[in-house]
């Protein structure tokens, strides 16, 4: 995985220039079964005006599943909790807050992510008349050439 790839996949909103055209980029992989992570030291502005305007688009937009912190104990004084405020400021209501911040990071430590559902099976027309006419088209086929 490249240098790049890792910030799309871990931090996306500081990946230079994601929104510019990356976000079908993004949009494709969450429909793949991914899930996006905010870091709340983006939206804070602490990594700068571009990181903290994208993830503040990605909070807005309800692309985010949940908000990220480095920060650690006795190392740096922000926490998780610090994301509820700049979550609500980015557009997310209360209990979006709540989920960014709480409920989902809980949810994917305790369940992970689900296996992306197989594609439904093809349905095949079975009536006698479709089956007749694929033959005859393979007929045609051979003998042309």
């Amino acid at each position: 995985m490249s240098h790049i790839d890792l910030h799309l996949h871990l931090l996306p909103e500081r990946a230079d220039r994601i929104l510019d055209g990356g976000l079908a980029l993004l949009r494709s992989e969450l429909a793949a079964g991914a899930v996006l992570q905010v870091n709340v030291c983006s939206l804070l502005g602490r990594h700068g005006a571009p990181a903290c305007s994208a993830g503040r688009r990605l909070v807005r937009c309800g692309l985010a599943y949940m908000l990220a912190s480095d920060g650690h104990p006795a190392h740096r004084g922000h926490t998780l909790a610090d994301g509820i405020a700049p979550a609500i400021a980015a557009g997310a209501s209360r209990v979006r807050a709540w989920q960014l911040t709480q409920a989902n990071p809980r949810f994917l430590l305790r369940h992970g992510l689900r296996a992306p559902a197989a594609p439904p099976a093809r349905r095949w027309r079975t009536d006698a008349g479709s089956v007749d006419r694929a033959r005859a088209a393979a007929r045609r086929l051979a003998r042309a050439r």
